[in-house]
């Protein structure tokens, strides 16, 4: 293969978080059936029983993409990587609190708003632990990602070989920063964590 002289692909990850907005227009009955529906939800259960006094709703998705350049002309050019483009962000983040599961002003519903405000840091950090994993990834790999020789008509060709080699660690990085943070959120939900919240208000 003929060696090509190209500028390294640059690689840039950016989050985009969202900060949660607060929504009181549903009851316990409401958010129990949201609950049901989807996976993913985490919140507080109300201090007798397991119907949810608040939950935490958050959107988040993984984009990216590489850019290609052909440098040369006809069969003497080759196909480089230009950029990588990765982006984690949100769509929606929301925190529901049943209107009528707490009174404003009160103990309990204090405690549903700390509880639910620390799944809120939850997931903001999950989008710079994505970051920071898909970073170091890409920090090793996308100088090793060599050139393609050929012209134009092959630069699909290189595009999709690109995206193969790429795929892996973008989206590993991605999930397991999403099962690291699904984890913390689950400790939070236990039996035992809802006895040490609603003990507060004893």
């Amino acid at each position: 293969m003929r060696e090509c002289f190209g500028t390294p692909a640059r690689f840039v990850v950016r989050t985009k978080p969202l900060g949660a907005a607060i929504d009181y227009s549903l009851q316990v009955a409401d958010l129990a059936r949201v609950a049901g529906a989807r996976e993913g939800l985490f919140g507080t259960r109300t201090q007798h029983g397991q119907r949810p006094a608040g939950l935490t709703l958050a959107d988040i998705k993984l984009d990216w993409s590489v850019g290609v350049v052909a440098r040369g002309q006809g069969r003497q050019a080759c196909i480089e990587p230009e950029h990588v483009e990765v982006t984690v962000s949100m769509d929606r983040h929301r925190i529901y609190v049943a209107r009528d599961a707490t009174r404003s002003g009160t103990c309990q519903r204090d405690v549903v708003l700390e509880h639910e405000s620390r799944h809120v840091r939850i997931n903001l950090e999950l989008l710079e632990d994505a970051k920071q994993r898909i970073e170091r990834s890409l920090s090793e790999l996308v100088p090793q990602l060599g050139p393609t020789d050929g012209g134009r008509d092959v630069a699909n060709a290189a595009l999709a070989r690109y995206r193969a080699i790429l795929k892996k660690p973008i989206e590993g990085g991605f999930e397991r920063a999403f099962a690291t943070a699904n984890a913390r959120h689950a400790e939070m939900d236990t039996a035992q964590a809802y006895a040490r919240d609603w003990g507060r208000c004893a």
